[in-house]
């Protein structure tokens, strides 16, 4: 199985054609189609609006309008749920939150609402937590992958990171450190692609679609502005995982690479050297 996971679009519907975005999540959906193994399903990990205004959900509805793969979403910090929910009234939204459950062959997948009006940092309260430990108990023994906005650890980053100690994490962590069936965490939120272990499993983040975080592991003073630079045009990314033989597998891929080799007859000595079978 391959999952396609896009995340940090940022479509901003007061620029509408002129929105870079927009042009840059457009690349990122002709690359996907472009494979030559077709993902079986899209993730979407939030912030798929800039200020969650409804244009701007229009506008991303008529974009995938064509794209005939499952789609599935995740909200995040720069989106609203009402304006979301009513241009996408299918979405499963319980207790109030973007939260629901799937099967794919033999993978669950379970999306997580992180979002909470008025804060750029994540959320997962006691009502949020509650949900989710129902739903592991429901097939404690079926490998589970979590999709979800924010990551709920520290990445590094101090001026977007999250405190170990914040206590959301906290209380998401425990929920999480109580099964042994979650594969994989898959995240967006932090602009950049990052790998980690988490709380006995593994964790993600994948490059945003939207322009990418400075990578600046020093420490900031948020009553100093140094100039550093928080972020810098790039290409865009998105990640694919690959489930299989009872483990997955993350990859991060830049969008806009320019080819040199091919597969050719003059360069196939490159294969059968590479394997092992010249």
């Amino acid at each position: 199985m391959l999952i396609a996971q896009i995340t940090d679009l940022h479509l901003d519907a007061r620029k509408a054609e002129g929105c870079e975005n927009t042009q840059q999540f457009r690349k990122v959906i002709a690359d996907i189609k472009e494979m030559s193994q077709r993902p079986d399903m899209l993730i979407v990990t939030g912030d798929l609006a800039e200020q969650g205004e409804p244009a701007a959900y229009k506008s991303l509805k008529a974009e995938l309008s064509n794209f005939d793969l499952p789609i599935y979403f995740a909200i995040g910090n720069h989106d609203d749920r009402a304006a979301f929910a009513a241009c996408f009234p299918e979405s499963q939204f319980n207790d109030g939150f973007l939260q629901y459950s799937f099967h794919q062959g033999q993978l669950r997948i379970i999306v997580i609402d992180s979002s909470e009006p008025g804060r750029h940092g994540g959320a997962f309260c006691e009502k949020r937590a509650k949900w989710l430990e129902a739903e592991l108990a429901k097939a404690p023994h079926t490998p589970t992958l979590i999709a979800m906005h924010h990551p709920p650890t520290d990445v590094g980053i101090p001026w977007i990171t999250t405190s170990e100690t914040a206590p959301w994490a906290r209380r998401f962590k425990a929920v999480i450190s109580a099964h042994d069936n979650i594969i994989h965490i898959m995240c967006g939120h932090i602009h950049r692609a990052i790998f980690k272990r988490f709380a006995g499993t593994t964790l993600s983040v994948a490059s945003a679609v939207a322009p990418q975080v400075k990578l600046d592991l020093s420490a900031i003073d948020i009553n100093n502005p140094d100039g550093r630079v928080l972020l810098e045009e790039a290409r865009p990314g998105y990640a694919l995982h690959h489930w299989g033989g009872g483990s997955l597998t993350t990859h991060n891929v830049i969008v806009g690479a320019r080819p040199i080799i091919h597969y050719d007859h003059a360069h196939a000595h490159i294969i059968r050297e590479t394997l092992g079978q010249s």
